[in-house]
């Protein structure tokens, strides 16, 4: 189940002319945003309720890919999925004035079940235009639009359960106001984690929000993955919505945080809880606000999740943070 948010397409779009800025030590990519030729967008608007097109998989690691990092002090929990590892980059830089790409990879054999990043700014301008799973690990491209090179790590939680599946649906992000969509999993699995993919190297791009949404809302089916993207330039941006999804053996609980306010001008952070237990698989940040806010960081911890929303508008704004618990 899927609604998108703005117009609801089937057709995903062409971009082309990623011009990139070379590759800095470690294979990673940084690209110039002037360098991004005007993205050729093709889409279908269907009718209110319709559904946009089929659904693909998760994106191959790149070959330059980091090799995740166990990170101490996640196994002191009991439950989570088979295999449960959560594995970091460690500290990588963000280029100032262009955009940065940079994967982690999980342990051999084992998939992600969710992931983030951790930016290390208290600058507004440096956010997250991308977060999501490829087959072995996470993905992210930060954003940084200031004149100093920045510094963030990735994070992937990775782990074997049964039934494991990832859906990707592609959407339209439009031109001055931006777009969402959200999706869940299949019957006899849960959501694990998801993410959300902008697919341009255009400052102007990046994440609003991208959260669960708990089972017990009354205003939603249960086991939904909502994202959703601004775009403050002139051109429609193709988009991706991952939700990952498998089998769960132990207890399993989504858990939304208390609402705090982001004040205009800064950035702010919230953390959410898993009930003693459970470990976090996946997590997200909510914005209660239209285009301005933009998702600065997202990222797990051994008994929950971390979020960090960047406020750049003139108005303060209410977020929270949510978490799925196994």
């Amino acid at each position: 189940m899927h609604r998108t948010w703005g117009r609801i397409v089937a057709v995903r779009a062409g971009i082309a002319g990623l011009a990139a800025k070379g590759t800095p030590s470690g294979g990673r990519r940084a690209y110039k945003p002037q360098a991004l030729v005007a993205a050729l967008v093709t889409a279908l608007a269907l009718a209110a309720g319709a559904q946009p097109a089929a659904a693909h998989g998760a994106p191959e690691p790149a070959p330059w890919a980091v090799a995740g990092t166990p990170v101490p002090g996640y196994d002191s929990a009991a439950g989570g999925a088979p295999g449960y590892e959560v594995v970091e980059s460690g500290w990588l830089s963000d280029w100032a004035g262009v955009q940065t790409h940079d994967e982690v990879v999980c342990p051999a054999n084992k998939l992600p079940l969710g992931g983030g990043a951790q930016l290390l700014s208290s600058s507004v301008d440096q956010n997250l235009a991308s977060s999501y799973p490829t087959t072995e690990g996470w993905a992210v491209d930060v954003n940084n639009a200031t004149m100093t090179d920045g510094q963030f790590d990735i994070y992937a939680v990775c782990g074997n359960p049964e039934g494991y599946n990832v859906v990707d649906y592609h959407y339209v992000t439009w031109a001055g106001r931006g777009g969402g969509l959200e999706d869940g999993c299949t019957k006899g699995t849960k959501l694990l984690g998801g993410g959300a993919r902008s697919n341009t190297t255009d400052l102007n791009v990046r994440i609003r929000d991208t959260f669960p949404l708990p089972e017990n809302d009354l205003n939603w089916p249960p086991g939904l993955w909502l994202v959703r993207m601004d775009n403050i330039g002139t051109q429609n941006v193709d988009s991706d919505e991952f939700a990952i999804c498998a089998k769960i053996k132990h207890t399993y609980q989504v858990v939304k945080g208390q609402t705090s306010i982001d004040r205009a001008g800064t950035r702010e952070q919230l953390n959410v809880y898993c009930p003693t237990g459970t470990r976090p698989l996946g997590g997200g940040v909510e914005v209660d606000a239209g285009v301005g806010p933009a998702l600065n960081s997202t990222f797990p911890w051994p008994t929950g999740w971390s979020g960090i929303e960047a406020n750049p508008s003139s108005g303060d704004v209410n977020f929270s943070d949510s978490v799925v618990c196994e």
